[in-house]
């Protein structure tokens, strides 16, 4: 079936590619390659679903190589066929299966190609057809080339070595997760055995030039291409690469090549899901000639070497640009904080502190492999570029003092000290050293409160006259004990811990009140459970604040604003954006309109939730191009005196000014 359905005038064939396999390793790679080329492109895949999620502006046809008429329904109206998909499991049991994909199915493929005068196919193919002993892979796949070669099409095939690149699919992939999980890593037989990698970046390359090459003088046609790195090394040389590359200190033992193939083939018996196939065995250990002269000639196939490609592997980016990152503070927020690094392109988390050596096993149990310390001296002699400080506050400024002292950029979770002069402390640092600073206060970095902003910014509701703000989490129902119940430690309870939160939310959509009035409550803590605060702004705009960690039914801390306006009401929550308006203004219309989150662009790795991704994220991006944050020591300094001045108004039992 068709998922996008086409229109009635048919795309030219001149326009429209057909790439089966677009979801898999290479095909994402490859289809991604095209579309940067300016090629339209046609997904022939089992999952509309997951294609859809992976591409934004390619037609989308569901099907499978076994079903004659969606392979018919794929083909049609396009003029060129980039072939991928195959089936690669080696249980025995799929043997049939294998058949019936690989080599039926581009017999279908042939015919759909030949019945609808469709010439132009290009096969990516594998060297294992090249090798004396072959899998069910390699077989199937040797015979699918066969087929199309006895073809009346203009075709063309490739056929790569091991192909590595980013992402969690393939040999090397798997490959890499063995290096980071078993405590020496295995080598099948002596190790001596030659392979020549290929990047995936490169594999795609080369298909969008035999692409283009059928434009200018066809000497692609009817040819076979051997696709390999620039690099010919051992197996035992890979592997040493690949782990100092990764800063991972294995020892390389033999295991003889019986026992990993007998271990293959009882695992086959019960799971198709093998950590390594019969197929990727066989090509562990017999080398086949590579000839990469007649890619070069004719179509400028330049690979790139192994060490280039590895590091891009694993960084994810030209490694120059990697930056280094390391933890300080294993507790709740130092892990959200690692888990989001982890998934962020171009961060390595390099070093780990926590002055609990304990913490060391649930953090790696996580997956956040990196040396760890309980030494913050040993800690900062390791490579870094930033720092993330999640610490009880008032450990804070003395942190900061020595990781400024070595030029790291930092992110200081919030609040960004125990007291105002701690804050001002921190402030002289970083501007005395001239290093990046972020504060951990993420709400501004919401794409909800930065369109709240912008609809604010354009006067949409006129003259502010009031506004009502909460900060709710159901965290304390008792009395607790811990550093955040201690003052000299946490600098205060709710208000310093999650009320400033929403005071840094109106911070920045309001600016700095002119005045304050704090009342505490203390139901269960020595620090406030619950707090009453009233905002004073010019002309006499006065806002409520209401923060508790103590209400029932509240998971996670929920905020919520409400400005009202001469022109009506801007309400902002968790979720939406809500205007209520008296008149039309900026292209807001009378009455009610929600803008949701979902319908804003958003950064968004669903790790810990958006706002801390998109906080990470600029921190990061402002450590390598050494540019401003959002919010910075100073933005956190001014919302650590809102948060002195409630504690003073409560204190003196007045209003203070700021």
């Amino acid at each position: 079936m068709v998922d996008r359905r086409r229109s009635e005038n048919m795309v030219r064939k001149s326009n429209l590619i057909l790439v089966t396999g677009a979801t898999g390793f290479i095909g994402q790679v490859v289809v991604r390659t095209l579309l940067g080329r300016g090629k339209k492109i046609r997904c022939f895949v089992r999952d509309a679903q997951r294609t859809e999620a992976l591409f934004s502006d390619v037609e989308i046809v569901t099907g499978d190589m076994k079903n004659k008429a969606s392979i018919e329904n794929a083909v049609s109206g396009v003029s060129a066929v980039v072939h991928l998909a195959a089936f690669t499991s080696e249980k025995e049991s799929t043997a049939e299966e294998s058949m019936a994909v690989n080599v039926d199915g581009m017999k279908l493929l042939v015919e759909a190609c030949e019945s609808q005068a469709v010439k132009r196919l290009v096969i990516v193919s594998s060297q294992s057809t090249k090798r004396e002993r072959q899998g069910n892979y390699g077989l199937t796949k040797k015979l699918a080339d066969d087929v199309v070669r006895k073809s009346t099409l203009d075709w063309t095939i490739v056929q790569p070595t091991l192909v590595y690149g980013p992402g969690q699919k393939g040999l090397f992939a798997k490959l890499m997760r063995l290096a980071e999980t078993l405590p020496v890593f295995p080598v099948i037989g002596s190790g001596d055995y030659k392979m020549q990698p290929v990047y995936v970046d490169d594999v795609a390359d080369a298909l969008v030039a035999v692409l283009n090459n059928n434009n200018n003088n066809n000497n692609t046609i009817h040819k076979t291409y051997d696709l390999a790195g620039a690099t010919r090394l051992s197996f035992k040389e890979l592997l040493q690469t690949m782990l100092r590359e990764m800063q991972q200190q294995k020892k390389i033992v033999s295991v003889p090549y019986w026992a990993c193939s007998l271990g293959i083939s009882i695992l086959s018996l019960v799971t198709s899901k093998l950590p390594i196939t019969k197929d990727n065995l066989l090509g562990l250990v017999q080398e086949t000639t590579v000839d990469l002269e007649p890619a070069r000639r004719d179509f400028g196939f330049k690979p790139r070497s192994f060490v280039e490609g590895i590091r891009k592997t694993i960084w994810g980016v030209d490694p120059d640009n990697v930056v280094k990152v390391g933890i300080i503070g294993l507790g709740k927020m130092g892990l959200v904080h690692a888990s989001v690094l982890s998934a962020l392109s171009g961060v390595k988390i390099t070093a780990l502190f926590d002055v609990n050596a304990s913490v060391r096993g649930s953090v790696y149990s996580l997956g956040i492999k990196a040396p760890f310390f309980t030494s913050l001296d040993d800690f900062l002699g390791q490579p870094l570029d930033a720092v993330i400080v999640a610490v009880p506050p008032a450990f804070t400024a003395s942190i900061a003092e020595k990781c400024a002292a070595h030029g790291l950029a930092m992110f200081i979770e919030k609040p960004l000290a125990n007291s105002l002069e701690q804050a001002c402390k921190i402030q002289e640092i970083v501007l005395r050293h001239n290093v990046v600073a972020a504060v951990g206060y993420m709400y501004p970095y919401r794409s909800l409160v930065q369109k709240a902003k912008e609809i604010l910014d354009a006067g949409v509701l006129g003259k502010i006259n009031s506004f009502e703000g909460s900060a709710f989490v159901s965290q304390v129902m008792a009395r607790k004990k811990g550093w955040r119940y201690d003052k000299k430690t946490a600098g205060g309870g709710c208000v310093a811990l999650h009320g400033s939160h929403l005071l840094s939310e109106i911070y920045f959509l309001l600016g700095m009140p002119l005045r304050v009035d704090g009342k505490l409550y203390f139901p269960y803590s020595a620090v406030e459970d619950k707090a009453f605060v009233t905002l004073v702004y010019p002309e006499m705009v006065r806002g409520t604040v209401k923060v508790s960690w103590s209400e029932t039914g509240y998971r996670s801390l929920t905020l919520g604003l409400t400005i009202t306006g001469e022109n009506g009401t801007l309400q902002l929550d968790e979720d939406t954006v809500t205007l209520d308006l008296k008149s039309k203004k900026k292209g807001y219309s009378v009455g009610k309109t929600t803008i949701r989150r979902e319908d804003l662009p958003t950064f968004n790795l669903e790790i810990g939730g958006e706002g801390y991704a998109e906080e990470l994220n600029a921190f990061i991006n402002a450590v390598r191009q050494k540019g401003k944050v959002l919010v910075g020591v100073r933005e956190g300094y001014n919302i650590q005196r809102m948060i002195e001045a409630i504690y003073n108004s409560h204190a003196q039992q007045r209003e203070v000014e700021l």
